[in-house]
């Protein structure tokens, strides 16, 4: 039985400081009242916690479509309903799984500088600071082999990090989507007693093609590559994965008929090699061979419009500050 209650308030203020320099922040504040009970042995646990998140943004017009923006923000990871659950869940013969009721939220703060070039080139990098991150940590019985496996506050974690998206219009029928995201830093925990420290990494690309042709019709080919990364524990392989869609449009524009190819290599897969500070190991390959085809028609009725919605980055209403 569960209840998780998240009262908040927040203020913003918006603010042009001169002819090139914006401002914007805000602060948000939440109160947090989490309670579980586990109704076959009647434990139980709740916590009550309150937290302010500021953030600021600046961001500077130049000439010729230039625009660099500077700024920091804070924010709360909460552990999840299965994180915190502590029934004792026995997958396999010698793998007992459980929650950690006793589980604390984490908390990020996150400092980025970005440059931007015609709403076509975006450029960011930032440094990340983590505390109470958590993880699932191992306890292997010597006498009966047995190995639990839960989640733990086990330190902090600090690094660098930064993307890069591209968009193209290489000719009138052909455009380019790209974004690469990369990070690298290290995580410091405490496991078993011991104090640990590692370096930790990951990147990867998506992509698409986009190709108009004949007017009415349109496709696209797109993708994803996710580079060797490295974690707490170990490494794991890279992965990859391509789509494709073909799209017409029929009686004015009114009726629209799509056709998409999802994991055309139906090469899904995921492996990893965990080596623990005990010496234990965890090896694991995930597959799922889920090439798929879909046909959708959809036709509108009546006039259309267009609405155009300017959105803006770390509105306090959209939850900046709150997570999970």
């Amino acid at each position: 039985s569960y209840l998780e209650n998240i009262s908040s308030g927040y203020f913003s203020i918006n603010s042009k400081l001169d002819d090139v320099t914006d401002l914007r922040a805000g602060l948000r504040g939440e109160l947090s009242y989490i309670n579980g009970e586990l109704l076959t042995t009647q434990e139980s646990h709740s916590s009550l916690y309150f937290d302010l998140f500021p953030n600021i943004h600046f961001s500077f017009k130049l000439p010729k479509k230039h625009n660099v923006n500077l700024s920091y923000r804070s924010r709360i990871s909460r552990p999840r309903f299965q994180n915190l659950n502590p029934f004792v869940d026995v997958s396999e013969q010698l793998l007992v799984m459980k929650g950690n009721p006793l589980l604390k939220p984490e908390y990020s703060h996150n400092f980025s500088l970005g440059y931007s070039w015609n709403y076509a080139v975006f450029l960011s990098v930032g440094y990340y600071y983590t505390i109470n991150e958590y993880d699932y940590t191992r306890v292997v019985d010597p006498n009966t082999g047995i190995t639990t496996r839960f989640p733990q506050n086990m330190g902090k974690s600090l690094g660098l990090n930064g993307n890069i998206s591209i968009y193209l219009p290489l000719r009138k029928w052909w455009t380019m989507n790209a974004y690469l995201y990369s990070s690298y830093g290290k995580s410091v925990f405490d496991y078993q007693n011991k104090v640990q420290s590692t370096i930790v990494y990951y990147t990867g690309l998506y992509f698409s093609q986009n190709f108009s042709f004949l007017k009415n019709y349109s496709a696209e080919i797109s993708g994803y590559y996710n580079l060797p990364s490295k974690t707490e524990w170990g490494t794991s392989k890279g992965s990859l994965s391509l789509n494709a869609g073909l799209k017409a449009k029929f009686f004015n524009k009114k009726l629209t008929a799509s056709l998409s190819v999802n994991n055309i290599l139906n090469n899904g897969k995921y492996t990893w090699n965990y080596v623990y500070p005990d010496g234990s190991t965890y090896e694991g390959l995930s597959i799922w061979n889920t090439t798929s085809v879909s046909l959708r028609l959809s036709y509108s009725f009546g006039k259309q419009f267009e609405t155009k919605k300017k959105m803006k980055n770390g509105d306090m209403e959209n939850g900046n500050g709150g997570g999970n």
